[in-house]
């Protein structure tokens, strides 16, 4: 038998290895809606004036995953498991009652209750509101047709970049099964939400919350009672009122102002309340009014009886200018008012002047006094221009009960 053969020359490099399959790229969340998209966030403007912000509906881009470390070159890994989706809005109706109801991805629906005002005079509401194809519609009550109000679906997140392929080795034994890449993050979505009183909470998967004032929406403030009238929330949590902008300023002939506005206290007329209200000849002011601010009745030239509360702490500039039929003001001098008044002689200006609890207001450009000894001759100080030289324009004074 003859010896045996030297062993032959190593085999060439292996094949290079076929590349891995991408992975599946996660579904993209949907964002939260509203009536008016501004900025990004969804605003609800009610007819009352009333604006509702709830916020960025936009969702932040995720971030990139890191690229992990290349192994040794074996099977093919298991494609990595499919993040789970977020939960968000697919819809949004006011149904046939008036209740607004939110339709979740997950199928679950909850109603947050009757947001319809009752009926109020010409009101223009929001009769219908959906979404398709990724965009907001929205049908007023006066409309036929609902208007595109744009989309409202989060940008596309960017495709990850593919992995850098690994250099050709030398064919070898198989290497080990790669471990499973991990489950992608959650994205943020709407977990419940619930009507606590007038405020709107909504939770998110995130363990965040939100808060949101719904009081324009429940109980509505156009009712018969007050259809002419239009209140204005005040930094302290009561309310200011004045005339309401749907209604013709020249219709109002006699206006009574509620003491409360539900159930909080009405306290103030605000700046222009009733300008021009020109047929407007009575107006009744509860004892719960602190604050008559300027141009509240300014020409008001059919104006003959108005009454002054007993809680009155300030009256401002050119008020009852103009109010050429009023002829008494039963504003109470035993109380010690503070004023500032705008005359002089030749170079005018703004003056402080007092009445020390008298009927008398002293006024320091030269110690001028006035008599306010009647409703008739405080009517007519605060209506015209008093004084010889110098002129004190008793309509351009502003008082503050000190």
């Amino acid at each position: 038998k003859g010896d045996q053969g030297e062993q032959g020359i190593q085999g060439e490099k292996g094949d290079k290895g076929d590349k891995g399959e991408q992975g599946i790229q996660g579904e993209q969340g949907v964002g939260v809606s509203k009536v008016e998209i501004v900025n990004d966030e969804l605003v609800i403007t009610l007819s009352d004036s009333t604006v509702i912000n709830l916020g960025n509906i936009k969702g932040a881009k995720g971030d990139k995953g890191e690229q992990g470390e290349q192994g040794e070159q074996g099977d093919k890994g298991e494609t990595g498991a499919k993040g789970e989706d977020g939960i968000g809005i697919s819809a949004v109706v006011i149904d046939a009652d008036g209740h607004l109801k939110i339709t979740f991805t997950t199928g679950n629906t909850t109603d947050l209750g009757n947001v319809k005002g009752a009926d109020g005079e010409d009101g223009v509401g929001i009769a219908e509101m959906y979404i398709q194809d990724g965009n907001l519609y929205v049908r007023k009550t006066n409309e036929t047709v609902a208007v595109n109000l744009g989309s409202i679906v989060g940008e596309k997140g960017d495709q990850g970049e593919p992995g850098a392929t690994g250099g050709q080795g030398e064919k070898g034994e198989k290497g080990e099964k790669g471990d499973k890449g991990d489950t992608g993050a959650t994205g943020r979505g709407i977990l419940r939400t619930e009507i606590s009183g007038s405020k709107l909470i909504i939770y998110y998967t995130d363990n965040t919350f939100e808060e949101h004032d719904l009081s324009g929406l429940i109980g509505g403030s156009n009712s018969e009672e007050y259809s002419q009238l239009s209140f204005v929330e005040l930094p302290d949590g009561t309310y200011g009122v004045r005339a309401n902008d749907t209604v013709n300023i020249n219709d109002l002939v006699s206006v009574e102002i509620p003491a409360t506005y539900k159930g909080v206290a009405v306290t103030q007329i605000m700046a222009e309340g009733f300008k021009d209200a020109i047929s407007l000849e009575k107006i009744v002011l509860p004892d719960s009014i602190k604050k008559i601010d300027q141009y509240a009745f300014y020409n008001c030239n059919a104006l003959v009886s108005i009454n002054i509360p007993s809680e009155l702490a300030y009256i401002g500039e050119w008020t009852f200018y103009g109010c050429k039929a009023l002829k008494s003001i039963d504003l109470d001098m035993t109380k010690n008012w503070k004023v500032k008044v705008y005359g002089g002689s030749m170079y005018k200006g703004y003056y402080s002047a007092s009445n020390n609890g008298t009927t008398t207001l002293t006024i320091n450009y030269d110690y001028n006094e006035v008599d306010l000894s009647t409703p008739e001759k405080i009517a007519s100080f605060l209506k015209s221009i008093v004084g010889g030289d110098p002129y004190f324009y008793g309509y351009r004074s502003q008082w503050t009960l000190s």
